[in-house]
């Protein structure tokens, strides 16, 4: 069996969302984060928010705060979609 590679944790500022974010780097393009004020993003959720070509919207973030869920996907208008169970909410 091989050896797992070890997360690299990277702490910054985030001037977009005006707090402190952890980055979990798990290698091969693989992220997930979590906020100072406690809202966590999947690796697929940051896979679809930091992608070439989408600007990240601060509402995102609030959105996801407020209602949970996962960001289901980013439509061709560039309008993020919230998903919690059987609701989905497109901003």
């Amino acid at each position: 069996m091989g050896k797992q590679k070890q997360a690299t944790i990277y702490e910054i500022y985030s001037e977009i969302l005006k707090q402190k974010v952890w980055i979990t780097y798990r290698g091969g393009g693989v992220a997930e984060m979590k906020t100072a004020d406690g809202v966590q993003y999947s690796a697929s959720e940051m896979f679809l928010l930091f992608r070439e070509g989408v600007e990240y919207d601060p509402r995102v973030h609030l959105m996801k705060k407020i209602f949970g869920g996962d960001i289901a996907g980013i439509n061709s208008k560039d309008r993020v979609i919230v998903g919690e169970k059987n609701r989905l909410l497109e901003f």
